[in-house]
């Protein structure tokens, strides 16, 4: 039997065929927080200069890296710092971090790293984004079974993974504590200065909202100690 004919009988068709089905599959997997983000601004509302200026954000950030860092780090880092101002203003407002916003900062995280630094560091921050993710979620898991509610959302622990992602082992407990400390420093100022009532230990926290700038914070840190 020759090629040709082998081919047509699904010899090398069928596995070419069943190739492209699981590289398919596997771009759908990777692209369906981008397509869920179509109904993103229905869900969550925001005003157009807003989104104007989350990404005049990042193309200032990004413009500003080219001169420190190659070219692909610097466009991904504008495209953190778009999403991770969005992630601002709609976990403040919403309480919730859309998946959309979130979980392609994984991957594109991983790809900034290894572009923008010289040394092997994939592994170093893909064990980053294993231990904030898994982590985070023991917390919340733990939270949920002592006090038998929500204490942390997955959209933190999403995050989390994130910037594990892009800050690697050594950045992401000063990225934890920085977000920590001012997540905690807010609601303190917010208690004093406004008549918002007692915090509580039920008190609801927009966490990602000091997640997110603490990411791009410790990045740049981490860009520039090079």
């Amino acid at each position: 039997m020759g090629i040709s004919e082998a081919w047509c009988d699904g010899g090398f068709g069928g596995g070419v065929s069943q190739i492209g089905e699981t590289v398919s599959t596997g771009m759908i997997s990777f692209l369906l927080p981008y397509l869920r983000g179509v109904d993103f601004f229905a869900r969550y509302p925001l005003r157009w200069w807003e989104v104007t200026a989350c990404f005049i954000l990042g193309v200032l950030f990004a413009s500003f890296l080219f001169f420190v860092t190659p070219p692909l780090a610097a466009v991904l880092a504008g495209y953190l710092v778009f999403t991770m101002a969005l992630v601002v203003l709609v976990d403040y407002r919403h309480f919730i971090i859309p998946d959309v916003l979130s979980l392609p900062a994984i991957p594109l995280g991983l790809a900034a790293a290894t572009s923008a630094f010289p040394e092997p560091v994939l592994l170093d921050h893909a064990l980053a984004a294993l231990a904030a993710g898994l982590s985070l979620y023991a917390v919340r898991a733990v939270y949920r079974r002592v006090r038998g509610i929500e204490g942390l959302g997955l959209g933190d622990a999403k995050l989390a993974t994130a910037a594990g992602a892009w800050v690697g082992l050594d950045y992401l407990p000063m990225t934890c504590l920085l977000a920590t400390c001012s997540a905690l420093f807010a609601v303190l100022a917010r208690s004093a200065l406004t008549r918002a009532g007692e915090t509580t230990m039920t008190t609801a926290i927009p966490f990602g909202a000091f997640i997110a700038p603490a990411i791009v914070i410790m990045w740049t840190v981490r860009l520039l100690a090079v």
